[in-house]
């Protein structure tokens, strides 16, 4: 085992200490709770309250438009009719105010389809030797979202660890169906190994990421990476990530179907957008939970207890750990899905930073 493994596994077994920043105020009840399950040894939760919603969960869902989720299923419905122009107000996206002590590169990779963007985040302080480095894949359904939405973790991520963080820009679905995202996902991933020299990487230290599809593309792109080269990236960090597009039945999707910021019914339009051939679905690069588990590098996954991919990323992660995978799992009592790039679940976004450096630390960053 290699150093940086055994540091890994060494990590992923230290009993879980909560960050002071996630003491909160007592939860307001979440109608209908979302059942803690069982937790694995390696299961840590950060303090939060034992039921309901967190504060900050609870007033972010207040907050939500009504209609939301039919809304955004109607544009979906007529973007996959052939009216992409549809999603248009759905993909407008402000930049966020970024910390600073992070310098911003826009660069270009180049893709099967022509030149994509990508955001490049490196902490202004020099790096004596090359640094590790993060590829990460903003979520949204392979639908919707942007580089903007995940830019504020990026660069916090970069600003705590040092390391660097790429956000590339990939196509979007239903315009572009799978595998469009997967290949753009790819060719970003090669793009930094080839050019891991003129940034200050080291290749050898490239870790793959996202949140929600984001996280699905990291875990399919670190597959497909590992079926072409025989090679792994250094790690995966998945929060709350989407592991099937298969049909699911487990007690996350039928008690957190509806009100928790990821319906059930607009997940399963997302699907149909991004692979609209149901065949297609249990294919392992579309669902990794289909995948032979060994296949993955280590795991930091983080699932949110209020949120309908809860227990197929468990399951996901039970796996990994029966292959003999490193994993480490984090679940978040109170929190909903989407913490890490929508504003108003501050306490969470925190978390999950000082979770993804702690996991980068442990690979030895």
């Amino acid at each position: 085992m290699s150093p940086a493994l055994k540091r890994f596994a060494a990590l992923s077994v230290i009993p879980c200490l909560a960050l002071s920043g996630c003491v909160s105020d007592k939860a307001e009840p979440a109608p209908p709770p979302a059942p803690e399950s069982s937790p694995a040894p390696e299961t840590c939760v950060p303090a939060q309250p034992e039921t309901g919603l967190h504060p900050q969960a609870a007033e972010f869902l207040r907050r939500q438009p009504a209609e939301l989720a039919a809304r955004q299923m109607e544009a979906i419905r007529e973007a996959r009719n052939g009216n992409p122009a549809a999603l248009a107000p759905w993909r407008l996206t402000e930049e966020p105010l970024l910390p600073e002590g992070v310098k911003i590169l826009n660069l270009e990779y180049e893709s099967e389809a022509g030149p994509r963007a990508l955001r490049l985040f490196l902490p202004e302080s020099a790096a004596e030797t090359p640094r590790a480095a993060v590829l990460y894949l903003h979520g949204g359904g392979w639908v919707l979202g942007s580089i903007q939405r995940c830019s504020s973790f990026c660069a916090e991520l970069a600003l705590k660890t040092g390391a660097a963080v790429a956000a590339p820009d990939y196509r979007l679905a239903p315009e572009a169906p799978w595998p469009a995202a997967l290949d753009d996902v790819l060719a970003a991933y090669n793009y930094l190994t080839t050019n891991a020299d003129d940034y200050n990487i080291d290749p050898d230290r490239l870790v793959l990421a996202g949140d929600s599809a984001g996280g699905q593309l990291a875990a399919t792109a670190a597959l497909k990476e590992f079926e072409t080269t025989e090679e792994k990236p250094a790690g995966l960090i998945l929060f709350y990530p989407v592991v099937t597009l298969e049909p699911d039945s487990r007690e996350s999707w039928k008690r957190c179907g509806k009100g928790f910021n990821l319906d059930a019914d607009l997940m399963e339009e997302f699907n149909a957008a991004y692979v609209p051939d149901p065949a297609q679905r249990k294919e392992p690069l579309v669902s990794p939970l289909n995948a032979a588990p060994e296949s993955f590098p280590p795991v930091l996954l983080v699932t949110a207890e209020y949120d309908i991919l809860r227990d197929q990323a468990t399951d996901f992660a039970a796996g990994l750990r029966k292959a003999g995978v490193p994993v480490r799992v984090r679940r978040y009592r109170g929190a909903v899905h989407g913490f890490i790039t929508f504003p108003g679940l501050e306490i969470f976004f925190r978390q999950g930073v000082e979770d993804a450096a702690s996991f980068l630390d442990g690979l030895g960053r």
